[in-house]
């Protein structure tokens, strides 16, 4: 979120307590909605990425959905890959 430039991020810096800075230089980020972008990051760091995280309904983005089937397709690259996914929906 920090790459991306998310909500307060936009500094791309993080802004919580106890965040080490080099955090944000060892987060990838892909297009929301986009499982061919997930899939060519999986395939290109392939064993290196531990969590693909997603906000399942982009409230930060003006209450965006997924398309149709786009988390599902998550749940099966990050199967594929040995990836935890983790829908941050709070």
């Amino acid at each position: 979120m920090v790459a991306a430039g998310s909500g307060c991020a936009t500094l791309n810096t993080p802004d919580s307590a106890g965040v080490p800075a080099d955090v944000s230089a060892k987060t990838l980020s892909c297009p929301y909605n986009d499982a061919a972008a997930v899939e060519r990051l999986l395939k290109k760091h392939r064993g290196k990425v531990a969590a693909v995280m997603v906000e399942p309904v982009a409230g930060n983005m003006g209450l965006v959905l997924p398309r149709p089937g786009f988390l599902e397709r998550l749940r099966e690259l990050c199967s594929a890959h040995g990836t935890l996914l983790i829908f941050d929906e709070v």
